[in-house]
Order: C-alpha cells, then sequence, then structure tokens
C-alpha cells in the first residue's frame, strides 16, 4: 500500500509550554508530520515532545543562520515554523538565506510590531482604539510625563519591546512609576527607556489569532482571558497567559483586531495574534500584536471550533487546499481552555463546578 511521505519541520523553542502546544496540536489534525525540535537550552529541550531535538544557539547568535540551515539540509526540512519573538526577528531579518519555506509578515511590520510604544502611535494615528501611551527616556521622565497618562487613578507601567507582561505593573503615582523603573535598571539591567507609560484600561482581556495568505484573511478566532497564573502573587495581577480562558464571538472585538491588522500591514501574511482589553466605556483598545508565531495559548484557538489553525497555516505553507466556509470561525462560548504547571492544558464543557452531594460526570 502507497504511503505519503511526512513532510518535515522544525519549531524553535521545543520544550517551552506554548511549542509543546503548538505540537500536540499539529499531530491532533494530521499524522503526516515530522516535527524536529530545536532550543538553545538543554534543559528545556529535554522536556521537548518533537519527533527528534537538537541544541542550536540563540537566535541573536552570529552563527545561528549557519547553524540553523545545516540542520535544515540535514533533517531535508520542508517548512520552519519561528517561535518566540527573537526568534521570529531573527528568521526575519535573515529570510533570504535561510534555505527552507516561512510564512511570516513583512520585515518592517514584525519591526513595527516588536516595539509596543511605536505600534501604540502608529494604531492611533490611523484611527485604532489604543490606550494613550508615552516613551520614557529615563526613570525622571517619569516623573514629568506621569499625568498626561493619568485619567483615573492608576497607569500602567511595561517595557515595551518584551513579552510575557514583562515589567508591567500598575502604578498609582509617578514615583512609584519611577521607582519601578529604577528597580529593573539596577537589580535586572534593564534600560529605563525600555519603558513606556499607559493609560490604564480596566475591562475585559482578550485574546486574538488569525491566520493571513496574500492579504486575504483565512481565518480569525478570539478568546477571553478569565483567570491568570499567579494573579496574587504577580505584582500587575494579571499576565498575558491565562489559567482559564473561553472563546468568544463578540463582532466589536474581532473586527478591531482585523482593522488593526490592516493597519500595520498592506499585504498581510502570516501569523497575526493581537491582546485587548476594554477601556472604562466598553470598547476594545489593542494592547499589542505578536506577529509571526503562534500563542502559548494556541490550543484554545487550533481544538476548539471546525477549524485547527495550526493544520490550516501548514497547509498554506505546503500549497495544500485550504477550505474554510466562515473565515472568523463559528464560537461555542461555553467551552474552556484551563491550565496549571506540570499538567497538559485541557479544552472542557464543563464550565459549572461540582458541589458536595452532586454527582460528578
Amino acid at each position: 500500500m502507497f504511503r505519503r511521505k511526512k513532510k518535515r519541520i522544525i519549531v524553535p523553542g521545543a520544550g517551552s509550554g506554548g511549542q509543546n502546544n503548538l505540537i500536540r496540536d499539529i499531530r491532533a489534525a494530521r499524522n503526516d508530520i515530522y516535527i524536529v525540535g530545536t532550543n538553545m537550552d538543554k534543559f528545556s529541550l529535554l522536556l521537548s515532545n518533537a519527533d527528534k531535538n537538537y541544541l542550536l544557539p540563540p537566535a541573536k547568535d552570529k552563527n545561528y543562520v549557519e547553524e540553523l540551515n545545516a540542520l535544515i539540509e540535514r533533517e531535508r526540512i520542508d517548512a520552519l515554523v519561528p517561535g518566540g519573538d527573537r526568534e521570529v526577528r531573527a528568521v526575519s531579518e535573515n529570510r533570504e538565506k535561510i534555505n527552507a519555506p516561512i510564512l511570516l509578515p513583512q520585515k518592517e511590520t514584525i519591526r513595527l510590531c516588536q516595539d509596543k510604544y511605536l505600534l501604540n502611535q502608529h494604531l492611533a494615528k490611523h484611527g485604532v482604539r489604543v490606550a494613550h501611551s508615552v516613551p520614557i527616556k529615563d526613570a525622571d521622565d517619569a516623573l514629568r510625563k506621569f499625568n498626561e497618562v493619568q485619567k483615573e487613578g492608576i497607569v500602567w507601567c511595561r517595557v515595551r519591546n518584551s513579552s510575557g507582561s514583562m515589567g508591567s505593573l500598575p502604578v498609582e503615582s509617578a514615583e512609584h512609576a519611577k521607582f519601578w523603573i529604577e528597580y529593573w535598571r539596577d537589580m535586572r539591567n534593564v534600560n529605563p527607556d525600555r519603558f513606556m507609560l499607559c493609560e490604564y484600561l480596566p475591562g475585559r482581556d482578550y485574546a486574538f489569532q488569525s491566520l493571513w495568505y496574500d492579504g486575504e484573511l483565512i481565518i480569525a478566532k478570539a478568546c477571553e482571558r478569565l483567570e491568570y497564573f499567579f494573579a496574587k502573587n504577580m505584582p500587575s495581577g494579571s499576565s498575558s497567559t491565562p489559567k482559564v480562558a473561553r472563546p468568544i464571538s463578540d463582532k466589536k472585538v474581532i473586527d478591531t483586531c482585523i482593522e488593526a491588522v490592516n493597519c500595520v500591514d498592506d499585504h498581510p501574511n502570516g501569523i497575526f495574534s493581537i491582546d485587548l482589553k476594554e477601556n472604562k466605556e466598553g470598547e476594545p483598545c489593542v494592547t499589542e500584536i505578536n506577529v509571526g508565531r503562534f500563542c502559548m495559548i494556541t490550543p484554545i484557538f487550533d481544538l476548539t471550533g471546525k477549524y485547527n489553525m495550526a493544520d490550516i497555516y501548514l497547509r498554506l505553507i505546503f500549497g495544500e487546499k485550504v477550505e474554510i466556509k466562515n473565515m472568523v470561525s463559528d464560537i461555542d462560548e461555553n467551552v474552556y481552555l484551563i491550565r496549571d504547571l506540570d499538567v497538559l492544558p485541557c479544552i472542557s464543557q464543563k464550565a459549572s463546578p461540582f458541589r458536595a452531594g452532586m454527582n460528578a460526570v
């Protein structure tokens, strides 16, 4: 019997929660993919669920592209699926030198979106709702600019070129902001000019993931973050990665995200993932756009609804047929993504907790 040859892909960052999620989601959709995992951390690599794993230098290393190409040739790779922001940036800037198909937005788009302040200003200029924000040059600059963004009590202080809510903190005074920026400068060697101050958005918290090809939206899904990891222990009280989330079909959220993508790229390709929060009027505002990579919580976008986004992404790279009747996927809002440390993510329709005396199903 004829057996179809497996396609071979590289997934950088293998062993991390997000990339292991992605690998599981790919396997949930198809069994014709051979996955090669890479990581710069030998311990993280031991956690990888890829078929084969290799240690590579950091993406910023001068030998990264050379060693990546050597691996592509050795493993006969058919596509590269970038991982974190640094990997996306390195692959993007060297895309002409990398000997494997890649589906990425334009270089200029990636540069823009990886600077949250420049992105904020670009979106605001084009009429997309965002939190009013100002850049910081040094710690004392926080004292001078605090009142520009303080509307009602709290101001959001954050690092403008990072991920995972690094350096994010709600502050009530300019002195708080100055202290926080100085702390990161002195204890974590983060330059103050990497910070920005933002209007605080008090409302609901959303994530959006979309796939685009040759300028056209292929599929999009959105979810609401409901609970966060270690929220009570974290200075910000929240995180970009939720413990509990649920799919949503809110038209305002989805329309805002599609508008934002078209604002930052005149011919979108690849993955555009967007974080949003509601302002006090209940309007969703874009807080960041992560491009070129899947969200850590991609199971809520891959394993809910009719279409698996990880599978569609690979189909687009391989030139396989993609048929989607509703590009903004039909959503069951009674489904939940539930996550915790050292356990696999769970997609569940059991929305209500069991009480004593009730029969569990």
